[in-house]
């Protein structure tokens, strides 16, 4: 029997204030004023006040079954601020005098007469606050993810969509300008790469190869007559392609790794709309939209020839990854987080911790703002602790990732509300799979509007699952698939 939703549960708190509309808002303005990690950035001013505001909106706007659908988020993402919370707490000074990796700083305390006193586990509380705080916009992302409903996962898709094409768009500014222009975001940035919404060509080129599991869902639900599914296919089709000459001119190494994983998602999460109806008239669209085309590839065009830019390929062939510091510092990182182990250095102290272990040969006019290998970066900060929730986290996603690959054969339904929130459901896990690759020679997941994609993911998989938990439909499709398949053996043989 097919599940009854109630009117509240389909479309909770209609109008303005909606929790829909609110979490499409605050996206929105995370990408425009969240795309640098660092602390001293002005728009942080901005952001986290209303990442308050909107965190305190969806929590009054949460339902019992948004905070049911959630929990174990909310236990993963409770532990973690808890976490991060008790490395900021004082500690009596023989206790954290004692801790492994202190005898340092405790010897700097003896060497000026300055007296001990209660200090945090962390050795730079200050920055740890601000990882505190950082905690904030995803947070309200979540919250009020679980507050808008499953609804909301379609219109979130066309907008994460626009605001790829948003950053391509702008990174085709940025590079055509030339360096030192207005139309990069941030003082501190990869002046004459194309960084888009972000201050990190890294962080930029994740960012678009994103896009090619939305585009790929978006086409695979379109509605509408068939001269418009053709006309909006040929769109996702060109807007994919158009996606790769940006990834290139990024010059970001890693972001052809991860626009392959996106690619390899893509392909798996297409599935062919079902037909509309031949409408009369309805040709006009299709020259509307190859006129957009043309704007689109056309600025491509001016940005590949008006540019002697290199690209990330002419990085891989000309640069040597063993001779970057980023890379030849993670030994060291490495033998930092065991100097600390179990407990770490503390919430946000790579940097001031880095520089206690830092060897003579890695010294030069820059410095390591982060590990650039966020496993490497947890485990030096939060010791054996950190390492259990990314496990935690981990043992999580390949449980989602089973379940819903069990439910696979509903895609098949393109245009059903349960197709829709599974084939989103793979978004989800296919960005957040891209994330933590990239988490791994980079740190996506401490930028504002990265950890505000994942936590939106993480909802897209959350609503996914619960479309069949409980109601045996994961297990009817499967039975369903294997009937099918088992017919058409048998009328195969039978022909034969």
């Amino acid at each position: 029997m097919a599940r009854a939703f109630s009117r509240s549960e389909v479309d909770p708190r209609r109008g303005f204030l909606s929790a829909s509309t609110v979490l499409l808002f605050f996206i929105g303005a995370v990408f425009v004023l969240g795309g640098s990690g660092r602390s001293d950035v002005t728009s942080l001013l901005l952001l986290r006040p209303l990442a308050v505001i909107v965190l305190a909106f969806g929590l009054l706007a949460l339902t019992t079954e948004g905070r049911r659908r959630f929990k174990p988020l909310w236990w993963l993402g409770g532990a973690s601020a808890g976490l991060v919370l008790l490395h900021l707490l004082p500690l009596p000074p023989a206790i954290w005098s004692a801790l492994p990796g202190r005898e340092i700083v405790s010897g700097i305390f003896d060497a000026t007469g300055i007296a001990k006193s209660w200090q945090p586990l962390s050795i730079d509380p200050f920055v740890g606050w601000n990882s505190l705080f950082a905690m904030v916009v995803p947070a309200a992302a979540l919250v009020i993810m679980a507050a808008g409903g499953e609804h909301v996962s379609g219109r979130m898709g066309k907008l994460l969509c626009i605001l790829v094409f948003v950053s391509a768009f702008l990174g085709v500014l940025q590079v055509i300008g030339g360096p030192s222009n207005g139309f990069y975001l941030y003082r501190i940035t990869n002046w004459e790469s194309a960084t888009g919404l972000f201050a990190n060509r890294n962080h930029n080129a994740m960012f678009l190869a994103c896009g090619f599991p939305l585009l790929a869902a978006w086409a695979s639900g379109l509605k509408g007559s068939a001269q418009q599914q053709r006309a909006y296919g040929f769109v996702a089709i060109i807007g994919a392609l158009a996606l790769l000459p940006m990834i290139l001119i990024t010059e970001s190494r890693g972001g052809i790794l991860i626009g392959a994983i996106g690619l390899v998602a893509a392909m798996l999460i297409y599935r062919r709309p079902e037909q509309g109806a031949v409408v009369r008239g309805a040709k006009q669209v299709r020259g509307l939209v190859a006129a957009g085309l043309a704007v689109v590839a056309t600025l491509v065009v001016m940005l590949l020839s008006l540019t002697s830019r290199g690209t990330a390929i002419d990085r891989l062939a000309n640069e040597s990854v063993a001779e970057d510091m980023r890379f030849a510092a993670l030994p060291h990182i490495w033998q930092m987080g065991l100097d600390a182990f179990p407990f770490g250095w503390g919430a946000g102290s790579f940097v001031t911790a880095y520089r206690i272990i830092e060897p003579d040969s890695l010294l030069s006019e820059n410095y390591l703002n982060h590990a650039h290998n966020d496993l490497l970066e947890v485990f030096a900060e939060y010791g054996a602790f950190g390492l259990a929730l990314i496990a935690a986290a981990l043992i999580m996603y390949f449980i989602a990732a089973k379940r819903l690959w069990s439910l696979r054969a509903v895609l098949s339904r393109t245009q059903s509300p349960a197709a829709e929130r599974i084939r989103f459901g793979f978004v989800g896990l296919s960005i957040l799979g891209m994330l933590g690759v990239g988490s791994l020679f980079d740190y996506p997941l401490r930028i504002p509007s990265l950890m505000a994609l994942a936590a939106v993911s993480a909802g897209f998989v959350v609503f996914a699952l619960d479309a069949f938990r409980g109601h045996g439909y994961g297990e009817r499709a499967v039975s369903n698939s294997r009937q099918r398949d088992e017919v058409g053996s048998i009328e195969e043989g039978s022909k034969a």
